[in-house]
């Protein structure tokens, strides 16, 4: 494993990086927005996934990059919706949350499969869901956003519905916890602009 080249997922297959590690996790615990930036292949993903799974949070993962190259370079809300359809379908096995999401509007619960109904869901409220799951059983939802700076090609306003979601997350759910990654810092920014008054983000960080 110590030749790997993939990121890693366990502590164990990290070497060192223990103020990295103790510096995450103080962070992740008491701020609402974690944001890890660095060149590519520096090993932002194999810290925070190893990290996560160590701390055995309730993790959904959502991936930029492949959100970009899946949807063209036109990310709309049919691919972001099955992008966390699938993350819902993961989490829920582990973490028992189905019978929790069932009178969702926009969720169809069968069994085991949860399918998401795109024009009737409202993410706002499924994170809202989630965070009181988290809430009653003494844990955290943590959204983690790898390569985030792709997500400007989400919408027709430069993801500006996306920042607006985090905003609402950051300010009211206080069970759930923002980890965003980039590696190309000057885009990140760009997209995050949480020096620019209109940015939704604007004054969180």
């Amino acid at each position: 494993m110590l030749f790997d080249t993939r990121p890693k997922t366990k502590l164990e297959d990290l070497f060192d990086r223990i103020d990295e590690r103790k510096a995450f996790e103080d962070a992740l615990y008491n701020y609402p927005l974690v944001v890890v930036t660095g060149l590519r292949r520096v090993g932002k993903s194999s810290l925070i996934k190893a990290m996560l799974n160590e701390l055995q949070e309730i993790t959904l993962f959502l991936d930029g990059r492949s959100l970009y190259s899946s949807s063209g370079g036109n990310i709309t809300k049919f691919h972001l919706i099955s992008h966390i359809e699938k993350e819902l379908a993961r989490v829920s096995l582990k973490h028992k949350i189905i019978k929790f999401l069932k009178e969702l509007r926009g969720i169809s619960i069968k069994g085991n499969s949860i399918t998401l109904i795109r024009k009737e869901l409202d993410l706002s409220s499924l994170m809202e869901r989630l965070n009181e799951f988290a809430a009653k059983n003494g844990r955290n939802i943590i959204l983690y956003i790898d390569e985030a700076q792709y997500l400007k090609y989400y919408g027709s306003r430069g993801g500006k519905d996306l920042l607006t979601l985090l905003a609402f997350i950051y300010d009211n759910l206080h069970n759930t916890k923002l980890v965003i990654t980039g590696s190309e810092i000057g885009l990140l920014h760009d997209f995050l602009r949480f020096s620019d008054y209109e940015s939704p983000l604007y004054g969180r960080a």
